[in-house]
């Protein structure tokens, strides 16, 4: 007699093999995306600093930047308040900026006429697990008149929390950059 079909335990292993594949595969897309929305979050950051930066030095005008932490966006705006511009960053990431010791829902800063900012500080993202990835620091030297952003990515600073960020970064191994590689 010829055996037909699949045993009960032939189907459960297929069943674990299709599973496991999948679950890795899953995996494997999602830290992708990750990745790709990390990279996005960069991007998008810098050129809108840039971009206004060297617009205000050409047309010698203030545009005011504010970072909207929580709502994941930044606003633009003339000197006169009239809104310029709305840009928005990648909604799984989180986002924080680290500025005389506190924690801001809406970070304001603004170009000088001269094409820098009002004040230097950095913004970290997190990945969805809330774990710093990227650190972005504004610098500005009045006396150059030069505005410049290091971009750097933890390759071994260690897991990094949302809501430990601001202890992290005035620490010694947060002020040194310890395990994080400018890109």
């Amino acid at each position: 007699m010829k055996k037909r079909g699949m045993t009960f335990l032939e189907t459960i292993t297929s069943l674990v093999i299709v599973s496991l594949g999948s679950l890795f595969l899953y995996m494997n897309i999602s830290k992708i995306l990750e990745e790709r929305d990390l990279e996005l979050a960069r991007l998008t950051i810098v050129k809108t600093f840039i971009d206004y930066t060297e617009k205000s030095s050409r047309d010698k005008n203030i545009y005011k930047l504010d970072i909207f932490l929580d709502e994941k966006k930044i606003e633009v705006k003339n000197f006169l308040d009239k809104e310029i511009e709305k840009i928005y960053l990648p909604e799984k990431l989180f986002y924080e900026v680290v500025y005389d010791r506190k924690k801001y829902e809406v970070f304001e800063t603004q170009t000088t006429r001269d094409g820098n900012l009002s004040k230097a500080f950095t913004l970290y993202i997190f990945n969805k697990n809330k774990k710093a990835r990227n650190r972005l620091g504004f610098y500005t030297f009045s006396s150059s008149k030069i505005f410049k952003i290091n971009i750097y990515i933890n390759k071994s600073a260690g897991e990094i929390d949302l809501n430990e960020i601001i202890t992290y970064h005035y620490s010694e191994d947060g002020q040194n950059r310890k395990g994080w590689i400018n890109e």
